[in-house]
């Protein structure tokens, strides 16, 4: 019997220790998927900027399984995600989530990175992470930007919740904007128009105002 459980509790062990070897560093995380994303973005520059359904296809391979969509739309959501409908959470995820890969892509489409440095990282409380980057761009200042991750057991990999860019939570950013697009228009509304502005940059149109939107 006591053979037995120290059996059981080696198995244990043995399969910790290798959950926690396949494990990366987050920083080192960090540092590989943007250092990937920029280079393979500056190779297919022109074609993405031709063609968003190509860029949208691009997000959604190498940056959308790293990004907890659901949970940050779910925050965006705030109160409102309590009295929503199966129905209008599930369209509003798939809306946030490409609303995140539009606005994520579009923004490094406009953008020459020239260096990617991750100075440091903390660890924060119930697993989560913080991993501060340092962005230099061609023709511009150099920016601060920080992670906030988490390990997905389930999923075996970093997710990350939130980027906070010159000081700006882009999950605080969208709560608050949705707060107000919310209790005007309404979830269905606000949804509808999410959809809209998502099939627009697909089909290439209105582009002077995708700035705005995302």
């Amino acid at each position: 019997m006591i053979r037995r459980m120290l059996t059981m509790l080696m198995l244990v062990l043995g399969v910790s220790a290798a959950q926690a070897a396949e494990r990366p560093d987050p920083g080192a995380f960090i540092q590989q998927l943007t250092e990937q994303l920029a280079s393979e973005l500056e190779k297919n520059r022109d074609t993405f900027a031709r063609d968003h359904r190509a860029l949208k296809a691009f997000a959604e391979q190498k940056v959308l399984p790293h990004v907890a969509a659901e949970k940050m739309a779910r925050y965006a959501l705030g109160k409102y995600w309590r009295s929503a409908s199966e129905a209008q959470r599930e369209r509003f995820v798939a809306a946030f989530r490409d609303m995140l890969l539009r606005s994520y892509a579009n923004t490094l489409l406009k953008m020459k990175i020239t260096r990617l440095k991750v100075e440091r990282t903390v660890p924060g409380k119930r697993g989560r992470w913080q991993v501060e980057q340092t962005v230099t761009r061609e023709g511009a200042p150099e920016t601060k930007v920080v992670y906030r991750l988490y390990w997905d057991r389930k999923a075996n990999r970093w997710k990350i919740y939130d980027v906070v860019a010159e000081n700006v939570s882009l999950l605080l950013n969208y709560r608050k904007v949705f707060a107000s697009e919310l209790q005007k228009k309404g979830l269905d509304r606000v949804i509808e128009e999410m959809e809209q502005r998502n099939r627009d940059f697909l089909e290439g149109k209105g582009e002077a105002e995708e700035a705005k939107a995302a």
